[in-house]
């Protein structure tokens, strides 16, 4: 059975993984409603499943500070509870993020709507939606790829602290079976 420390930092891994999880389909959802939400009802659909997302992110990273408490090194609690505040961050940037997303689909679903009123579909206003499309999806990739250079900085932090943390519960291992084998020399 392992000792309580090392089932707290175990736990809090994995509940730091849950959150870059999380973290990761937000950030999807928020580009999708960005790139390609066009109508009221998916905007509807999928404002909603984002929140549910992001009410399920924040919940982790509760969990994760509640989690700090429970662990015996200073330096496991330090590094949990810099990773909840970063969390934390992410969390108010990536709500910020889903608010501007919705803003900007409701204002192109408001464009398409009145362009299509006002001057029914001319050959002019084609060009120009596909001018607009390909200016899009040119700001799209960009923003697409900046995102992408940030998670996988972030995956790269991660696999580094999974390192650190199996190299902590590798130690604890190795002083508990020491410390078993003294009693045992002992009795």
């Amino acid at each position: 059975m392992a000792p309580i420390s090392d089932r707290g930092a175990l736990e809090a891994h994995i509940l730091h993984q849950e959150i870059v999880r999380l973290d990761t389909m937000a950030k999807q959802k928020i580009d999708y409603i960005m790139e390609k939400v066009r109508d009221e009802k998916a905007l509807h659909e999928e404002t909603r499943e984002a929140k549910d997302l992001l009410a399920s992110l924040g919940s982790k990273i509760d969990m994760l500070k509640a989690v700090t408490s429970r662990l015996s090194s200073r330096r496991e609690q330090q590094n949990v509870r810099e990773n909840a505040e970063r969390h934390s961050k992410e969390l108010a940037e990536n709500q910020q993020q889903l608010r501007s997303a919705t803003i900007h689909a409701r204002r192109v679903i408001n464009e398409s709507a009145r362009s299509s009123l006002l001057e029914g579909g001319s050959d002019e206003i084609e060009r120009r939606k596909r001018q607009m499309d390909e200016k899009n999806l040119k700001e799209d990739a960009v923003k697409t790829t900046e995102r992408l250079s940030d998670l996988l900085s972030k995956m790269g932090e991660q696999v580094a602290q999974s390192e650190q943390t199996m190299d902590s519960l590798v130690h604890s291992s190795s002083v508990l079976v020491q410390t078993h084998k003294e009693f045992e020399s002992h009795a």
